[in-house]
């Protein structure tokens, strides 16, 4: 019994280690949203970019995962979700262009699986088209 306990409080210590600041920290200009893309400033990059170079650009930040020792042969990879559905990992945004994107919004491990279940350990990034708005 007291060998469950301390992997409980071991798990609750890890948990409360990683999550931290809801938000990423990641720069965003002055009086804008760190975990929030918006259709305007998509708009604001020149030329006709994939949603993976303008992430990268805009907000870098979402594409620094943290290794877990708990988890090591697991995926280490962001969650994309599209209008709702799982696409899969980061190298999904390389196949979707800017246009039509509403919005973009970064999650944090804790409120990715709160928000889309387990499976989400690096975070999600939610993109939410003009289609399904």
């Amino acid at each position: 019994m007291t060998q469950h306990i301390r992997i409980v409080a071991l798990a609750a210590s890890l948990a409360s280690w990683s999550c931290g600041a809801s938000h990423t920290g990641s720069p965003a200009p002055a009086g804008l949203d760190p975990d929030l893309v918006t259709a305007e400033e998509l708009a604001t990059l020149p030329g006709n970019r994939t949603l993976f170079d303008a992430l990268t650009s805009l907000r870098p930040a979402w594409f620094r995962t943290n290794p877990s020792a708990l988890m090591q042969n697991r995926e280490t990879d962001i969650t994309v979700y599209m209008d709702r559905s799982k696409l899969g990992g980061s190298e999904t945004l390389r196949e979707i262009s800017t246009t039509g994107v509403w919005e973009v919004r970064h999650y944090s491990a804790t409120e990715a699986e709160m928000r889309f279940g387990p499976g989400n350990l690096h975070g999600a990034i939610e993109i939410v088209t003009t289609r399904a708005r």
